[in-house]
């Protein structure tokens, strides 16, 4: 084996559609042995409120899904609004990171560098997410000066 990841890890979609799945444990497992998968549709099952609390933990500590479908399931207003917020920090991160690469190929910053100057960034709970992105090893500089930080919403 020459270190590369293997194809079946570069995977990015995952969709469990109309599966009866009522027990998401196996997911937890799955997002943990392929934590770059962007998208997972978990549309029309039979998922409780209480199932997808459980899976909350998993999506917190993952910095790579960006969107989850559970329409068609048994979800709560209240779970699919604090999904939506962890599901955007995660686009927030991939898009910084992916904007570094960008950037440093243009040579528009110096390598390692991310800007986020500026940003109207309040909710630093998000950074603690994108320092723990494996990703991020690579960056040198992170420069959010003239930012209002709080710890709202940090846990």
């Amino acid at each position: 084996m020459d270190g590369a990841e293997p194809e079946s890890a570069k995977t990015q979609t995952l969709s469990l559609q109309h599966q009866n799945l009522k027990n998401l444990d196996f997911l937890t497992k799955f997002v943990r042995e392929f934590p770059r998968i962007h998208h997972i549709d978990l549309g029309h099952n039979s998922i409780s409120n209480s199932e997808m609390k459980k899976f909350m933990k998993t999506l917190e500590k993952n910095q790579h899904i960006q969107q989850v479908n559970v329409a068609g399931n048994k979800i709560k207003d209240k779970l699919k609004k604090r999904m939506h917020k962890e599901l955007e920090k995660n686009k927030l991160i991939n898009g910084l990171i992916d904007d570094n690469r960008i950037a440093f190929q243009n040579k528009s910053i110096a390598p390692g560098t991310i800007n986020m100057k500026k940003g109207a960034y309040k909710d630093i709970s998000f950074l603690h997410k994108l320092i723990s992105n494996e990703d991020f090893a690579q960056i040198q500089v992170l420069d959010m000066s003239d930012n209002k930080l709080d710890d709202n919403g940090a846990q």
